[in-house]
């Protein structure tokens, strides 16, 4: 999959559609998965909700199953730069320079 979208990326450069200084964004999107799904990760979110009965607010804890999916993109074009797929739980921030090094490298080796 990976060698596939460098591909892409690298095909749309030789196109001449990311030219001189480029302003990207990180996006990142959940794909849950079952608890049961090997190698997987895992993320507990805390939200807030009100019971109907007594109009209470509670805390719900919910555990979620997965991985992100995280794409740094051009912010004029909305074309996709680079990619990396991680644990769910894994700090979006951390992958920003390396993704950032993915599409330069990918840039150059189309040139």
């Amino acid at each position: 999959m990976a060698a596939l979208f460098n591909g892409t990326v690298r095909l749309l450069v030789t196109r001449g559609l990311f030219q001189g200084d480029l302003t990207v964004a990180l996006d990142g999107s959940k794909v849950l998965t079952p608890e049961s799904y090997p190698a997987r990760g895992c993320l507990s979110v805390t939200r807030t909700a009100t019971e109907a009965k007594t109009k209470r607010r509670v805390r719900i804890v919910e555990t979620l199953f997965g991985w992100k999916v995280r794409v740094l993109i051009d912010v004029r074009t909305r074309l996709p730069l680079a990619m990396a797929v991680g644990k769910i739980q894994d700090y979006e921030g951390q992958w920003l320079l390396p993704l950032v090094r993915q599409a330069q490298e990918g840039s150059v080796g189309a040139c």
